[in-house]
């Protein structure tokens, strides 16, 4: 993974603004029901998003940060 973030970054040169979660980056990640690194492979396509962040906000357009989606 980190290669896809935080070494990423660092190759772009944006590692100030992207590529690990602190306060003051941008971030797009989700929240999920269960940790799909350690749970039965057979049970990750069950997965279920709690919750969206998009560039560190919301990604409807509010300025929340959080986006409950169990609903």
């Amino acid at each position: 993974m980190r290669g896809w973030t935080a070494d990423a970054a660092t190759v772009l040169g944006v590692e100030d603004r992207l590529g690990s979660i602190e306060p003051g980056k941008l971030a797009d990640f989700v929240v999920l029901d269960r940790d799909i690194l350690t749970c039965p492979v057979d049970d990750i396509r069950e997965a279920v998003v709690l919750t969206t962040v998009l560039a560190g906000g919301d990604p409807d357009g509010g300025q929340c940060g959080l986006r409950d989606t169990r609903s």
